[in-house]
Order: structure tokens, then C-alpha cells, then sequence
């Protein structure tokens, strides 16, 4: 599963914030990275290139991105 961290603020240093689901409760998880970057493009007012939302975003594995892949599990998976 692939969910979307850009940096706070446009800077590295202050970590990431994540995309998040409808209802705040949860990640919003994509199935790959192309699912991620249309949702993206499709919420945007003019659509990026993949280099662009490459450069503004960061699309994370949840299974091997993170130290710590379990706090992902999902129930419904």
C-alpha cells in the first residue's frame, strides 16, 4: 500500500504530514504509486507531471518505507 507525505511547510526538516482519509480517522491508502499520483491530479486545478508530483510529494510503501511496517495492518486487508 502506498500512502502520500509531503515535507510540513515545504521543509524537510520539519518531517512529513500525510494525505488522510474522508473522515480524518485514518491514512488514505493507495494499491501503487499511479493510483496515488491520478488521485492526486484529479483533486489538483491543473494537473502536474509525474515529475512535478514527484518533487511536491513523497509516496511511501507502508511495507517498506517505515521502520516499523506493522502499525499499518489493516483489518480489512
Amino acid at each position: 500500500m502506498i500512502i502520500i507525505g509531503r515535507p510540513i511547510e515545504g521543509i524537510s526538516l520539519n518531517g512529513l504530514e500525510y494525505l488522510m482519509n474522508e473522515d480524518n480517522t485514518d491514512y488514505k491508502y493507495f494499491k501503487d504509486k499511479n493510483e496515488a499520483m491520478e488521485f492526486l491530479n484529479s483533486v489538483m486545478e491543473t494537473p502536474l507531471t509525474e515529475e512535478e508530483l514527484e518533487d511536491g510529494f513523497m509516496f511511501l510503501d507502508t511495507e517498506t518505507d517505515f521502520e516499523n511496517p506493522e502499525i499499518f495492518k489493516r483489518d480489512e486487508q
